[in-house]
């Protein structure tokens, strides 16, 4: 045994090594391995080298990996054949075994990354197809429940379908919450504040099994989060959590600052955060698992249990926060997420200007023109308008509305889509438009957010946009902001 075979095993360079302290200092979990490919290598009969990686246990605990490399001469044939020396040499690979690791776990997550991206895309542009198809059912809905008053029956099958609708409505929602293309109302929170408030909440809603422990620490940095989905947030990470512990257990959330190197947790930039931690003491789930969680649709649970979309909100939510979201779990010990939020730059509040107060939401006769290229969306859209009061003129493209406006320079407002098919979306009609008629009031309306359509428009949020689907009311309620004069509504206009 060399000098440096005894510092790598912290041997002490005068006392005695056998072949058993070498067996003794094999990892337990590489033990049996390496015993039996030892045996091969002096076993006469099948003269196999001895060629392998393995850990090792240092005197001091430290687990090292190590290439062993050894040859067994023999001496003798047949029955008389014996080993008889053993020639080998050992290295260590610690470092290489660690940098191949971190490799290895950069392009997993590289690999996830480029997943959820593209699984975010299709999920985004499922939304805003399911967006127009509940536009259509509840648009018409509310008007069959209009023209319904005298019909009982009628009446209770159509609030049915319009309950079942909105229920369509919250899971597009948590589609686009996936797809971070939700409508977030982002405000300056202190979480050492409200986590406690939501205790009453969760003791109501997990049950007696379940002890719930909230532990934020002193001194919390605010984070810029809208209030409203962090709860969302805690609480289906509660439920989920409650489910994992069948026969009861512990849910804790704690709450601490902490600062980041950059990248040192997924891709964030060095700065202060932070640390929202919810951990409970249930089943826990395998790597396997952990790895596809945030999918949306995925779950474990049983059918009529679980829609999957859980966790996917969760982590479209804290991704459009500009955070990050990590899983641990081992199974038989329990999970834990960790939400790092980043430190809000300023502790005043954010106001939110409440828009135009208007006390009534009747038409007065103005002239709307309506571009859709969905025909049974735009034909709900048109029936809706014309029941407030408004006329009504429409077109399938933003270059045929151009055409119109110059025709019809008694046009009050644009009402178009974003998206639509050929070479003209929303938002370069409502620039074309605002060219030709300074002043010209537009309305734009998309499944997507202010927030998602400024990434990819230029200027977006220069006009108005009403997110589908929408109701009736917050049609004409929108529309009268439009056209209520400033001083008459007593504050800015939206």
């Amino acid at each position: 045994w060399s000098p440096e075979q005894r510092k790598i095993f912290g041997w002490s360079p005068d006392e005695t090594v056998t072949l058993q302290k070498y067996f003794d200092a094999v990892h337990p979990e590489d033990w049996e391995r390496i015993v039996a490919a030892v045996r091969r290598a002096h076993d006469p009969g099948e003269d196999v080298p001895y060629d392998i990686e393995h850990r090792i246990l240092r005197r001091d605990g430290e687990v090292r990996w190590m290439t062993t490399r050894v040859h067994t001469f023999f001496e003798g044939e047949g029955e008389a054949r014996r080993a008889v020396r053993t020639v080998g040499a050992m290295l260590d690979i610690t470092e290489r075994k660690r940098a191949e690791e971190a490799l290895r776990q950069s392009e997993v997550q590289l690999r996830q990354a480029q997943k959820m991206e593209a699984v975010g895309q299709l999920t985004g542009g499922v939304a805003h197809d399911f967006n127009n198809l509940l536009s259509v059912i509840m648009g018409n809905l509310e008007l069959i429940l209009e023209r319904a008053e005298t019909d009982p029956a009628l009446k209770k099958l159509a609030q049915a379908a319009l309950d079942g609708s909105l229920r369509g409505a919250e899971l597009t929602q948590r589609l686009l919450a996936y797809s971070r293309k939700q409508s977030l109302q982002p405000r300056i929170t202190n979480l050492g504040e409200r986590l406690p408030q939501m205790s009453a909440l969760l003791h109501r809603t997990l049950g007696e099994q379940t002890i719930v422990k909230i532990d934020p620490a002193a001194g919390l940095w605010p984070v810029l989060v809208d209030p409203s989905q962090i709860d969302d947030s805690i609480l289906n990470l509660a439920l989920n959590a409650r489910d994992a512990m069948p026969k009861g257990g512990t849910l804790t959330i704690e709450a601490a600052n902490t600062r980041l190197d950059d990248n040192a947790v997924g891709d964030l930039a060095a700065g202060d955060y932070v640390l929202l931690t919810v951990s409970d003491t249930g089943t826990g789930m395998p790597p396997e698992v952990v790895e596809r969680v945030f999918e949306p649709f995925y779950t474990t649970k049983d059918v009529g249990k679980g829609s999957g979309l859980g966790l996917s909100m969760v982590y479209g939510f804290v991704k459009q926060s500009k955070g990050h979201i990590k899983i641990y779990s081992e199974v038989g010990r329990g999970t834990t997420v960790n939400i790092f939020l980043p430190r809000a730059e300023t502790t005043s509040a954010i106001e939110v200007a409440p828009g135009a107060v208007v006390a009534n939401l009747s038409a007065n006769d103005e002239l709307i023109l309506v571009v859709e290229d969905n025909e049974a969306v735009r034909s709900v859209v048109v029936k809706q308008l014309t029941d407030l009061g408004y006329r009504t003129l429409q077109v399938e493209t933003g270059e045929a509305a151009l055409a119109l406006l110059d025709k019809h320079p008694d046009i009050d407002l644009v009402f178009s889509d974003v998206v639509m098919r050929g070479g003209m979306d929303g938002y370069e009609l409502a620039r074309q438009a605002r060219k030709r008629r300074t002043g010209l009031k537009i309305l734009l309306m998309s499944g997507f957010t202010m927030k998602s359509m400024a990434d990819v428009f230029q200027d977006a949020e220069e006009f108005e946009l009403l997110k589908k689907p929408y109701r009736k009311h917050d049609l004409a309620h929108k529309l009268r902001q439009l056209f209520t004069p400033q001083q008459e509504a007593g504050r800015p206009v939206q």
